[in-house]
């Protein structure tokens, strides 16, 4: 008997990969399990996943096998999640994107800190669809961090009012209006403080690293602690 948590992953080889090295190594790992199956004809498998990916050839492999269908949208529409914000960024700038991130980031924190849930840590996860690109991904996050500007927050803004970028304007309006309101004149110069303090190299993890001298799992597997110092995560 196998049960299979997370069983999109077994459907990798199956559906569409452009990249040969990475449709090889991926049809691996299905082709192991599907081995490991057909070992023995008396060998049964039930898979549970909340996220079957929306592939025609993974469509049409299910559509005999489907037992039960109860996928995250309906779970979290029934109440049973965290309420999930949907910001989409139609834009190729990697800076914008980084940049919105880190300001609702820091905006649910200090929502929080006003209402005293001091003990709730918002964390963002930035993740790339190759180790190479997100190796260069973190490292232009944390050039952007570094020379962060005043004027690259104002523009974002001012962009913000002024073009239809964002598929909802309504939670940026809503932060840049209460930083104005928490900082006053110097909102920009104090967002730039906290941002450079709070998205600073030494609080990132990188799951791409070799972190043998480190209990990074148990690092990873703790970020919302509140005496975990770590506050990003980029894979």
């Amino acid at each position: 008997m196998y049960l299979a948590d997370e069983a999109h992953h077994l459907n990798a080889g199956t559906k569409g990969v452009k990249n040969k090295k990475e449709k090889e190594l991926k049809e691996n790992w299905e082709s192991v399990i599907t081995q490991a199956f057909q070992s023995n004809k008396e060998n049964k498998m039930f898979e549970f996943s909340a996220t079957i990916p929306n592939d025609k050839n993974v469509q049409e492999k299910y559509e005999d096998k489907l037992i039960f269908e109860y996928n995250l949208k309906n779970f979290c529409k029934d109440g049973y999640s965290k309420r999930i914000f949907i910001e989409q960024y139609p834009n190729d700038n990697i800076n914008l994107r980084f940049l919105g991130a880190m300001l609702l980031s820091l905006y649910r924190e200090l929502v929080l800190h006003k209402y005293n849930r001091e003990y709730i840590k918002p964390v963002i996860l930035f993740k790339s669809n190759t180790i190479s690109k997100s190796k260069e991904n973190q490292a232009k996050f944390e050039e952007f961090v570094s020379n962060l500007k005043e004027d690259d927050i104002k523009n974002f803004y001012d962009t913000l009012n002024n073009n239809n970028l964002f598929t909802s304007e309504e939670l940026f309006n809503k932060s840049h209006i209460f930083f104005k309101e928490c900082f006053k004149d110097e909102y920009l110069l104090k967002l730039v403080e906290r941002i450079q303090l709070k998205f600073k190299k030494e609080v990132i993890i990188s799951v791409n690293e070799d972190k043998k001298d480190e209990p990074w799992q148990d690092v990873l597997n703790n970020l919302e602690d509140k005496d975990n110092y770590k506050d990003n995560f980029c894979c």
